[in-house]
């Protein structure tokens, strides 16, 4: 009994000194297993959660804090007056007889069958089920673009005009709350006109979209239910999709202008990635243009522009430059110039140099090797940690012996000791019973 108590506690007393190397090594695991559902539920064990604060903006119960977040999140809708109204099933049945094309059974079908390995959105199915084909000038959620498809197009198109020796100016524009200020009869109407999308797909869209309920949690309480009036669904596999679809129209009459920018023939006055949009014109005069269509279309869609992080660059070209730029108003407020803009977490400069965004990306990664290494050392330490069998000087020779080994003084030994006589680290851990043997054993002639 004694013997197995002791053992026990070695056994435990090992586990705590290794947690972090046992927490790496099930990572490591799942992910060589390629099973990242797994992998990613060990991950987020791996983050301490924060405590909630006792009290917020003078409110202490979780009841009342969550209603004062549900003021917070709670959306007007910009548009006054509806385009059409959401019916119900009784109305819609009354309008017209709706074609069932499949079965529940059908439907269920379907869901076991998808692929898995995507991650879910809002409504747990693990698939792109929505298509809707938008302007080629919007990069954002497109199968084969990216980010970085996005600035590779901004930068050849500016490098074009510049080697010309024509500088251009590049308008930033920002919109506040973007996915959350979506009008719903709106989105329905451009659904319904712009796309191929089957009418029972649309009516499911207004269906779901008109009888959604929301509540805020707080410390386990939840707040009283509301109902939002505009916005898309966060998380979902379709919003960004209905967002880029309700942006559309914007994209293609900037670019119909055929003012501003062009390569080739084609007109790249505006490059999108989902709600950042920027404009590029070589004349303050053709960007005046421009920034009105965008106020028009935002006040007919109940969108914002956001003035304070809407920003002005001027790409130089050679000694060529706008040195006094007359102002440029967007939504009446004159817009503030930069000499550099951080466009989709790329830095971009007024001299097209990629300096800075080298420097960015160099500090990441130092970043990240600095706190592998802490992790490689902690690790280090804990495995080289003396055990209750070993002493001081024993555990120096096992690391001298060690570092004599991976030198090529000797080839490791076995570790000819009973499993009983040796200690919990090593008869847990294989990997270093063969790497520190050598040390603590004479060689035989």
């Amino acid at each position: 009994m004694c013997s197995s108590r002791k053992l026990f506690k070695d056994k435990l007393k090992w586990c705590q000194d290794n947690q972090t190397q046992i927490k790496m090594d099930i990572l490591a695991t799942h992910h060589q297993a390629k099973n990242f559902a797994k992998f990613w539920k060990s991950t987020n064990k791996l983050n301490p959660k924060t405590g909630v604060p006792a009290a917020v903006d003078g409110h202490c119960e979780p009841v009342d804090i969550a209603n004062l977040f549900r003021a917070s999140f709670k959306t007007v809708k910009q548009v006054p007056e509806p385009v059409c109204q959401v019916f119900s099933t009784d109305d819609r049945h009354a309008r017209r007889e709706v074609q069932v094309r499949f079965s529940l059974k059908e439907v269920n079908h379907v869901i076991k069958s998808m692929t898995r390995g995507k991650s879910p959105g809002h409504d747990g199915l693990s698939i792109e089920h929505l298509y809707i084909k938008t302007q080629d000038a919007q990069f954002g959620f497109k199968p084969g673009l990216s980010t970085e498809s996005a600035i590779l197009c901004f930068k050849h198109t500016v490098k074009y005009y510049v080697d010309e020796k024509t500088p251009v100016i590049a308008c930033f524009l920002d919109l506040s709350k973007a996915f959350d200020t979506v009008s719903y009869d709106i989105l329905w109407n451009k659904m319904e006109n712009n796309t191929s999308t089957p009418r029972e797909v649309i009516d499911l869209f207004r269906y779901w979209y008109g009888h959604q309920t929301n509540q805020v949690r707080w410390a386990g309480a939840h707040s009283d239910v509301y109902r939002l009036d505009c916005g898309v669904r966060q998380g979902g596999l379709s919003s960004p999709r209905l967002f880029n679809l309700y942006m559309d129209e914007l994209i293609a009459g900037l670019s119909s202008t055929n003012i501003g920018c062009s390569v080739g023939g084609t007109t790249v006055n505006n490059i999108s990635y989902a709600d950042d949009m920027v404009l590029l014109c070589p004349s303050v005069s053709a960007l005046v243009k421009l920034l009105e269509i965008c106020e028009e279309y935002a006040v007919a869609h109940g969108l914002r522009y956001n003035t304070s992080k809407s920003e002005l660059l001027v790409f130089k070209a050679g000694n060529k430059a706008f040195d006094e730029l007359p102002p440029v108003s967007l939504c009446g407020t004159a817009l503030k110039r930069v000499t550099r803009f951080k466009y989709l977490g790329h830095w971009v400069t007024d001299t097209l140099q990629d300096d800075t965004d080298i420097e960015r990306e160099r500090r990441a990664l130092a970043g990240i090797l600095y706190h592998t290494r802490g992790r490689l050392r902690s690790g280090a330490r804990r495995a080289w940690r003396p055990t209750h069998g070993d002493n001081v000087s024993t555990a120096r020779g096992r690391r001298s012996g060690g570092i004599a080994r991976r030198r090529g003084r000797g080839p490791p030994t076995a570790d000819r000791r009973p499993a009983t006589a040796r200690s919990p680290q090593r008869a847990d851990k294989a990997s270093y019973t063969s790497f520190t043997s050598a040390a603590t054993q004479p060689k035989k002639s």
